[in-house]
């Protein structure tokens, strides 16, 4: 019951998405935009290129996983690797805190260097190897594996956060790049909604496996696995074609500065 409720909010969710979104536009256009200039039309998004549809699929795949695995971090740590309460909280914040710190650092790696879709690619490769270290680590021991699974995972989130977003404005035109981001953000919220239901679901039927979470660490490690290929798609298309995503370039001339 609880997953169909989920899918019919997240179905709800991207209807109202696409029909306020499409009221704002018309309402803004006749506004402030002049009669000879072309006009926003919702019907745009059709015209998108490919790699706009890759990178959101990427993105879906990887916030999946984020999402899901936030919801059940607490129990998880304390089912299967023993943790109390105090220390399942503080290994909660473990990932939010590489997050924090490697957002700084990594947002300086990628302005000087530019590599956008190759670091969003090693983005993947890195939380999947979080998520392969929970499959193996042994239950109730080695909890400094666990912590290091952890910091992987913050990593992972800090790198895919500052290199991910810039990609948008690159792949579509530039009158379109506020609708871009909200159909992005809309197809990637509507997965975050359903992975953690999805989750609870394996967690359910799998009770006899370390409570359920061991089938929960493998599901994370499918979706990490798909995330990983949509993102080497991503980055090997876009080195034999236009670079867009990986040269500096791009940067240059998609910056409109007053002198």
């Amino acid at each position: 019951m609880g997953f169909w409720v989920g899918f019919l909010f997240a179905v709800a969710c991207l209807i109202s998405s696409v029909v306020f979104g499409c009221i704002e536009s018309c309402t803004i256009s006749r506004q402030i935009r002049p009669q000879n200039e072309e006009k926003i039309k919702l019907s745009g998004i059709f015209n998108f290129p490919p790699l706009f549809w890759i990178l959101t699929l990427h993105v879906c795949f990887f916030d999946t996983n984020t999402s899901s695995f936030s919801a059940i971090t607490g129990g998880m740590a304390q089912a299967r690797f023993g943790f109390t309460i105090q220390e399942a909280s503080t290994l909660i914040c473990v990932p939010m805190f590489t997050t924090i710190v490697g957002s700084l650092i990594f947002g300086v790696i990628i302005d000087k260097y530019n590599r956008y879709s190759a670091f969003s690619f090693a983005a993947s490769i890195i939380q999947l190897v979080s998520f392969v270290i929970l499959v193996y680590v042994p239950d109730r021991n080695y909890r400094w594996v666990v912590y290091l699974a952890f910091v992987l995972y913050g990593i992972s989130n800090a790198i895919y956060l500052t290199s991910y977003w810039p990609c948008i404005k690159f792949t579509v035109p530039s009158r379109l790049t506020t609708t871009a981001y909200g159909l992005n953000f809309c197809l990637q919220a509507s997965l975050m909604v359903l992975g953690p239901l999805l989750t609870g679901y394996v967690i359910d039927k799998t009770k006899k496996y370390s409570e359920g979470y061991y089938g929960a660490s493998l599901v994370f490690v499918v979706i990490a696995v798909c995330s990983t290929v949509v993102g080497a798609i991503v980055m090997i298309s876009d080195y034999n074609r236009d670079r867009i995503l990986y040269d500096k370039i791009p940067q240059l001339e998609g910056l409109e500065l007053d002198a």
